[in-house]
Parts: C-alpha cells; sequence; structure tokens
C-alpha cells in the first residue's frame, strides 16, 4: 500500500474522532468567506488563525496558457459556446456541459478552476458539471470558472451560480449586436450568442423583416448573409431574438452595406484579453473614431447589470474587482455610439488570483506516545496543491519539514516526532492552484507546550517577575515586582527566607519576620508602592513595598532560600547562565511584559501551572497585568 494512503487511513478516523464536527466548521469558514483577506474567529474547539500574510504569485495566467510564438501561429485557440450564469433550484440537479471545438481538431481537455460545492462533480472526460444544492445551501453564490485545452492553448468562462428555493423560468439574454458594416456581393457571416439562467434549450429567431439571402440557423444562432451588389450604400434594421420556449430576448442590429449615403457607422479597435488585478482600479481605454466626426458615447453593455464599481469614464473602462472575483473570467461589452449607429467592442477580463490560501490550525497538536497530531483546515477557490509543516522541539533542535496528507475535504493532518520533548513549535505553509503561497502564523511559530502533566509543586515557588518595564530612567527601577505562590495545602513562614539575585553575586533581599504565605495564595514584592497600586490601577497593594534587589533586563537569576539558605526555587532570563545548577533553557520578555509560571492557551488566554521542572518551559512572557491576578 502507497505510504501516503496509509497516513491517511491512519490519521483521518483520528482527525473524525477529535473533531467529530468538523464538516460543520468547515461549512462556516465557507459561508463566511466573503474575502480571503478576513480573519473569522470560530467559537469551539476550532480555532481559525486567518490567512497568512505572505504569499508569492504566478505569473502565469489562468484562463491562457502560455505559448510560444512558433508554437502558436501553427496551433488554434479552441472556442466555447457561452455558459452565462445559473440558477440552481434546491432539491433539483444542475448540469452545466461545456461544448467546445476545437478549429485544428485537437483532442480537448475539460477543467474546472474554483472549490466545487458540497455534493457537486465535475467529469474531467465529458466536461460536465453536477450538482444538487441541499435546503442548507439556499442562497450560496458559489462562482466556477469552466475551461478547455488543446494541449497549448486555454480558453474558459467564469459562472455564477446562485441557489434558489424553487424553479423558475428566467429570461434568456441575447448578447448585443449593435451596427455591423458589410460589403455587397459577398458573404458576411457572424455567430449569435445567447445564455439561458436556468440552462433551457435555446432557438435563435428574426422577428419581421429578413434581408434577401439571409439565413438564420435558429439551433446554433449563426447568421449567413450573401449581401446583394445592388444594396450597396443601403442600411438594414434586423431584429434578432432568442427565446427559452416561454420568454424571449431581443437585440436590433443595424447592417450597414458598403459606404453608407448618410452616416457612417463608428469604427472600433479590437481591445484583446485584459488581465485584472483585484482590489485595484483597473483600466481599459476603447479606442475609437468616427469618420463623420460625430462625438462618440460608451456605454458597458455585458455584463447586464455591470457588475459592483464597474464603469465607463468616457471612453475608459474601469473596474475595481472585489476579492472574490480572483480566478474569475468575465466576457465585457462596449457600445460604442455616434448618435445614430452603435459598435459593441467585446473582450474578456481575467482577474488575476492574487491571494494565498486561507489556513486554519485546528486546536492543538494532540500528543500521544511521543506523536503529536496536528490537523489543518486548507482552503482556495484554485485548489490546494500541498501542504507543508515545519517544526523543531526542545530536543530536536533543527528545523524539519514535511508533506502533510490529504485526508479529503480541504482537511491536512501530520503526524511528526516529538519523543522526549516538552515544547514543539511550527508552522504551516500551502500553495494554491494560482501558485499563491500561504504561511500560517504570517511569522515566527507557533509554540506548544506538550510535556506531560505536572503535579503541583510542594514549596514556595516564583510566580510572576516583572523586570523590563514600559517605564525608562529612574521611573524603570520603581515599576518592577515579584510574586511568589504557595501551591501547598499548608501556611508557610517566611521569616527568614531571602532572595538571592545574580545568584548571590547581586546582593539578597531579606525577607521581615512573621511574614508568611497562605495556601493557594501569592505575596507580592514591589519596588515602590504607589507606582505598583498605579501599574494595576489601584486594584492591588503589595505585600511588601520595599523590595530592594535591581532586575537586570539583559539577564538576570533569582534564587528563593530558606531559612537553613536552601535553594528553593530559581528564575532566569535572558543571556544568563551562571545558575544552570539550579535552572536550565533560556526565557525572555518585551517591555510590557512579565514572565509568569504557566502557558498561554489555544485561546490566547493565560493558564497558570505551579509545577516545577526548573526548565525555562516553566514560564511564558505575557503582559505584566494578565489575569488572573492575586
Amino acid at each position: 500500500m502507497c505510504s501516503k494512503v496509509r497516513d491517511s487511513l491512519r490519521l483521518a478516523p483520528r482527525l473524525a474522532r477529535v473533531f467529530p464536527g468538523m464538516q460543520t466548521i468547515r461549512t462556516q469558514i465557507t459561508m463566511q468567506r466573503i474575502s480571503r483577506l478576513v480573519t473569522l474567529h470560530l467559537a469551539g474547539s476550532f480555532i481559525f488563525f486567518g490567512c497568512g500574510g505572505t504569499a508569492s504569485t504566478s505569473q502565469n495566467d489562468a484562463y491562457k496558457q502560455d505559448v510560444s510564438e512558433e508554437e502558436g501561429s501553427k496551433n488554434l485557440e479552441p472556442s466555447m459556446k457561452p455558459i452565462g450564469d445559473r440558477k440552481a433550484p434546491v432539491g433539483k440537479v444542475l448540469v452545466i456541459a461545456i461544448e467546445a471545438s476545437d478549429p485544428d481538431n485537437d483532442p480537448l481537455q475539460y477543467f474546472v478552476v474554483g472549490r466545487l460545492p458540497r455534493g457537486a462533480m465535475f467529469d474531467d472526460a465529458k466536461g460536465v458539471f453536477s450538482w444538487m444544492p441541499e435546503q442548507s445551501q439556499l442562497g450560496m453564490v458559489v462562482m466556477l470558472t469552466f475551461g478547455v485545452s488543446d494541449g497549448l492553448h486555454k480558453v474558459s468562462q467564469s459562472v455564477m451560480i446562485e441557489v434558489v428555493e424553487t424553479k423558475e423560468n428566467h429570461k434568456p439574454d441575447l448578447a448585443p449586436v449593435g451596427s455591423v458594416q458589410v460589403e455587397a456581393g459577398k458573404t458576411f457571416e457572424m455567430q449569435l450568442s445567447a445564455t439561458d439562467p436556468d440552462g433551457d434549450e435555446l432557438r435563435f429567431f428574426i422577428s419581421g423583416f429578413v434581408p434577401e439571402g439571409a439565413r438564420l440557423d435558429e439551433k446554433s444562432g449563426a447568421f449567413r448573409w450573401d449581401v446583394p451588389k445592388n444594396a450597396d450604400g443601403m442600411q438594414f434594421v434586423v431584429l434578432f431574438g432568442v427565446s427559452d420556449g416561454e420568454i424571449e430576448d431581443t437585440e436590433e442590429a443595424l447592417f450597414v452595406v458598403g459606404k453608407p449615403l448618410g452616416n457612417s457607422p463608428p469604427q472600433v479597435q479590437d481591445p484583446g484579453d485584459q488581465i485584472f488585478v483585484p482590489e485595484k482600479k483597473n483600466s481599459v481605454r476603447i479606442v475609437a473614431s468616427d469618420p463623420d466626426n460625430d462625438p462618440l458615447t460608451f456605454a458597458i453593455r455585458a455584463p447586464s447589470p455591470p457588475y459592483e464599481g464597474m464603469l465607463m469614464e468616457n471612453d475608459v473602462f474601469l473596474w475595481t474587482p472585489e476579492p472574490w472575483f480572483a480566478g474569475s473570467s468575465i466576457n465585457c461589452t462596449v457600445g460604442v455610439s455616434d448618435g445614430t449607429h452603435e459598435v459593441v467592442a467585446r473582450f474578456n477580463v481575467f482577474v488575476k488570483d492574487i491571494y494565498p490560501p486561507m489556513l486554519a490550525l485546528l486546536g492543538e497538536p494532540e500528543v500521544e506516545g511521543g506523536k503529536a497530531f496536528v490537523f489543518v483546515l486548507a482552503l482556495d477557490e484554485t485548489g490546494i496543491e500541498w501542504v507543508n509543516i515545519q517544526y523543531h522541539t526542545d530536543v530536536i533542535t533543527q528545523d524539519k519539514t514535511e508533506a502533510m496528507i490529504d485526508l479529503g475535504d480541504d482537511y491536512f493532518g501530520a503526524e511528526i516526532d516529538v519523543s522526549g520533548a516538552s515544547r514543539l513549535e511550527l508552522f504551516v505553509t500551502a500553495m494554491d492552484g494560482a501558485s499563491n503561497v500561504g504561511r500560517l502564523p504570517s511569522e515566527g511559530y507557533y509554540v506548544f507546550d506538550i510535556s506531560s502533566p505536572c503535579a503541583d509543586a510542594t514549596h514556595i515557588l516564583f510566580a510572576r517577575v516583572y523586570y523590563d518595564t514600559l517605564a525608562t530612567g529612574t521611573a524603570e527601577k520603581k515599576e518592577e515586582f515579584v510574586w511568589l505562590y504557595n501551591p501547598t495545602n499548608t501556611n508557610v513562614d517566611l521569616s527568614g527566607y531571602g532572595i538571592a539575585d545574580a545568584c548571590g553575586n547581586g546582593g539578597i533581599f531579606v525577607f521581615p519576620n512573621n511574614v508568611s504565605i497562605a495556601p493557594h495564595s501569592y505575596i507580592q514584592l514591589a519596588r515602590d508602592k504607589e507606582t505598583y497600586q498605579r501599574l494595576f490601577l489601584g486594584t492591588l497593594t503589595p505585600d511588601i513595598a520595599n523590595f530592594s534587589l535591581d532586575l537586570n533586563n539583559d539577564g538576570d537569576c533569582l534564587l528563593l532560600l530558606d531559612s537553613d539558605v536552601n535553594v528553593v526555587d530559581a528564575v532566569c532570563w535572558e543571556k544568563f547562565s551562571d545558575c544552570s545548577d539550579y535552572f536550565s533553557g533560556t526565557v525572555s520578555a518585551s517591555p510590557g511584559e512579565a514572565l509568569a509560571r504557566g502557558r498561554v492557551k489555544m485561546d490566547g488566554q493565560f493558564e497558570p501551572r505551579f509545577c516545577d521542572r526548573d526548565l525555562a518551559t516553566d514560564f511564558v512572557p505575557i503582559p505584566y497585568d494578565s489575569k488572573p491576578l492575586p
């Protein structure tokens, strides 16, 4: 059996057991994913950390494959019949079949870009998409890009699918034709284009006047006209239409034969296909002129109505695509009118996918038998190519990188070796189908305490040390404080106890007589009473306000000594290593943070833990006033 398959079979049941509601959480994230830049916070065991802050983007266009000039000159790209946006009634099967042909008769490969909704299938051999939406998916809007490739060229169309309550017949949409100039005595051919939101079979027709020699294929929409020689200089108005059997849509076309006797239609250059970037103002100029020097007006004819933010400013087409259009291919039409004639310019806008995948770390790693099991949810409309985990522990100090196993339904898992370790640091990277790479977290590592649970100590402990304060100058030292904690069930008399600074090299603070610490209680030592009270907004008052030791920001160590000068507890920070007999490892805090005995949970809350292993991992840096307080 393939190792990846074997790993998947081993990890998938564990994921289902640890996260029984994984389909629910996946749906929650999917439904709320209006923008890939939004960070979602979800209740329960599933904790969503947001998308990585770094991304690298591919320069390849999803809608058109890069082809050398020599290859491109020999091979023509395939063509697709328009699909159009669709309505998908709940409980009814929606079928979208890609209809495509290739002028070189090359074999065609069908594809879809985008994450299929739950229950949907795509047959890439036949180019057929099918989906029966559930009631829970009512109101969902899905954007998919369907395409075809001949091996050298790719063409595609993006389709918005809206899930509706019941099946209703909607009006088909016939693409505008506008004014067309033809030559007398020659054959003119044109392809009408129409779509139907319901996917109904369409019939094309001409309503009213039909020019002599003109024919229209009612099934394909192919229009052919053998223009009479004696029609030179004449103009003909033809009303084209399309019907789904119940509702019709019509578009008027003006045919100008040869050089017109009166007003001539505008002349428009082909804008060509365009690449737009989401969340930026993109533009394309419609270059047009008028033989009669008539003033020209420009209007968006498709999509109809124009998408939000899509507008014309004189002859410039402008659009700032929203993030959810990333990876989409939009067919656009602009009408250019001189007041008498309207000529249309058609072009395709591909909205580049610049966004990295969204990554969610599903809770804390589950540790069992020297193995840590890590699970990730990775989401992207273009699909996920790979997910990697990079990690190290306090035993394996060099970073290791492993590919996470695809468990299906956008879930990935990894089983990593943490034998003998008490601390695990990791980050996750993933690449989507557009070669964008996301990272979680955006920088640094997630840090997990994976040590075995330990019992509370049977002696007094350092609970919190505030050595690197936010103040400066002489005020800095006044803000320093130390908390001790009694995890035992008995009152402890601190008479004769002392705290040695720098293992005795920096002085010793001796507790006054008749000072004791109650069971499961703190004793607060401060340099200055008023400053200490101000730090905690008057909610705390120090038990001892003349704590005299200087706590060095660059590195220091405190030893708690009993009345017989035995070392009861120790805490060291930064670069100080002279007390290695009592404390192992390195821990540090930033200005405004204190070293606190315990851990920071996945929800960001501090949790005190009063076991004592004489290790740096016993402490974490937290804001000095983090709860719980004495």
